[in-house]
């Protein structure tokens, strides 16, 4: 029983931390185009 709670733990400490690196990884994406968009006449 100990082991089941363990694992269901793991699992959503595990999908809490991927959650926050799709998170981040989506805002510097789009932290990214909008600073391109943004300097698009100046960078061509």
């Amino acid at each position: 029983m100990d082991e089941f709670v363990w694992a269901r733990q793991h699992a959503r400490r595990m999908v809490l931390i991927w959650v926050a690196v799709v998170l981040a990884i989506t805002g510097l994406v789009a932290t990214a185009a909008w600073t391109i968009g943004s300097n698009l006449s100046g960078l061509l």
